[in-house]
């Protein structure tokens, strides 16, 4: 193990959230039992001590300006704080943040702040595996049966249905934790051959790198459409 390493966090709050439609106006702002879903990401990592800087990547002006009114200036006296304004994809807004970190961070963390439930104990899980194995991502497998549509769409007609294996799906999370430069290798491909992703370690896969899959004992939902609200409170509530 390499404890003196340095790690860093892009936790990532640009996205439109558009499929939340009217029930958040900007889901990482918006309240969550009487606290922006962006804090308990926020709050999840200082209380993990897993990284020594923290990138926040935001949409715009006026979102920056709530963002940082939000926080707490006695508890990042510990942490290298920055921001940086996202891209037009989920992916430009990473590369952004990359370009924003220091120059010794080795190993980075990449998180979406609409996944406000992550817990200490698994960043910190997800810190000594990194250091082992140079990719690894948070991700759960599949339990129910998962089949994919042949021809017509399956929402307006009948359709033929492939089963795929579920034994060898799963569905992915985050944090996804990197080498730092193995990571920027990936995105320099995928920014030069014009790919769209839609995770991290789908770009480290495109170069043909593995990531370890690391099971997530707990739910860790992303905040995507209005009745996710109401799981992520019950989910708090229980806690």
């Amino acid at each position: 193990m390499h404890s003196k390493d340095h790690f860093g966090l892009i936790l990532l709050a640009a996205g439109k959230g558009t499929r939340m439609e009217r029930a958040m106006h900007d889901k990482v702002l918006g309240s969550i039992l009487g606290k922006p879903t962006f804090l308990y990401s926020l709050e999840a990592f200082l209380a993990s001590e897993t990284v020594q800087n923290i990138v926040v990547v935001y949409r715009d002006d006026s979102q920056r300006q709530v963002l940082a009114a939000a926080l707490s200036p006695s508890r990042l006296a510990s942490i290298h704080f920055s921001w940086v304004q996202g891209g037009e994809r989920r992916q430009d807004s990473v590369v952004n943040g990359l370009q924003a970190l220091p120059y010794q961070t080795r190993y980075v963390f990449v998180h979406d702040a609409a996944r406000p439930l992550i817990q200490p104990e698994c960043l910190q899980a997800l810190k000594q595996k990194v250091q082992q194995v140079k990719a690894v991502a948070l991700a759960h497998p599949l339990v129910d049966t998962i089949v994919q549509t042949k021809g017509s769409d399956a929402k307006d007609s009948l359709c033929t249905l492939e089963t795929l294996p579920r034994q060898r799906l799963w569905a992915m999370e985050t944090p996804q934790v990197f080498e730092r430069s193995l990571i920027h290798h990936a995105y320099n491909a995928v920014d030069r051959d014009q790919v769209t992703v839609s995770d991290d370690a789908s770009a480290l896969s495109y170069i043909g790198g593995k990531v370890s899959l690391l099971v997530n004992p707990s739910l860790n939902p992303k905040l995507t459409f209005p009745q996710d609200i109401r799981l992520v409170e019950a989910l708090l509530r229980m806690r």
